[in-house]
């Protein structure tokens, strides 16, 4: 039995998040606007960040695999992507030999327009992501883990646990792991999944511009 660990799947505001999308809640999806961006020298405090795999290329850095967490969920939530526009940049704040910073504008097959923006750069982090739809705006706060709902009836709380213990998350997926080696009903990330976001990594890459941050 092989699963891959996004496990941001299996944060509280990232299951409301889905059922209210699949639900049909906000309406026709016109866009999906995320930003991620957390000091990479922040991540490890007791270590070189420059020696870290977030930043070496040899070892796969760089925010869009590092990050790539927000491609899966992206692909899961609103379905396959295609590339439209790419920029991958390096900042002059870290001068690493990965690229810093990743913004991206994609479309699904309903025509639904994702625009993504990861850095390495921001120093209070920031995760979050907003659906425009035709009826309501959702806005969602993967770190204060939140879900809230904006329409011309006003504003609705659908989901707000700030203090919740993130290390839940991770239990979470490993029961589901063990579940499925049991033979029982789980939402795992197969293979075929985690290769559809290197797909669209790849993709990404190969269209990109790329070049230093003036």
């Amino acid at each position: 039995m092989v699963a891959v660990a996004y496990c941001l799947r299996y944060l509280p505001s990232t299951i409301i998040a889905k059922q209210l999308l699949d639900a049909g809640d906000i309406g026709h999806i016109h866009n999906a606007l995320i930003t991620i961006g957390q000091f990479l020298p922040d991540w490890r405090p007791t270590t070189d960040f420059r020696q870290s795999v977030s930043a070496r290329q040899a070892l796969g850095g760089g925010v869009l695999l590092e990050l790539s967490h927000e491609l899966d969920y992206l692909q899961w939530l609103l379905g396959p992507q295609q590339v439209l526009h790419a920029v991958l940049r390096n900042s002059r704040e870290l001068d690493l030999e990965v690229e810093e910073i990743a913004d991206m504008v994609m479309v699904n097959t309903r025509g639904t327009i994702s625009t993504l923006h990861m850095d390495f750069l921001q120093k209070q982090a920031c995760r979050r992501c907003t659906f425009i739809g035709s009826k309501a705006r959702l806005e969602w706060d993967l770190i204060a883990n939140s879900v809230t709902r904006h329409s011309a009836d006003g504003t609705v709380s659908c989901y707000s646990q700030p203090s919740w213990d993130k290390n839940g998350m991770y239990l979470a997926m490993l029961e589901d792991f063990m579940a499925a080696i049991a033979g029982k009903p789980n939402n795992c990330i197969t293979l075929d999944e985690a290769l559809a976001t290197v797909e669209l990594i790849e993709q990404i890459k190969k269209m990109a511009t790329q070049g230093k941050v003036q």
